[in-house]
């Protein structure tokens, strides 16, 4: 269908974001290790 490419370019928008947040934060925050 029509909306695969978007939905394959929401996709990796989102994964690339969750990555990068979530590097961020990882990196900005306390590492705490048990």
């Amino acid at each position: 269908s029509r909306d695969e490419w978007w939905m394959e370019m929401v996709t990796a928008c989102v994964a690339n974001v969750y990555k990068v947040a979530g590097s961020l934060w990882f990196n900005a925050s306390p590492i705490r290790k048990t």
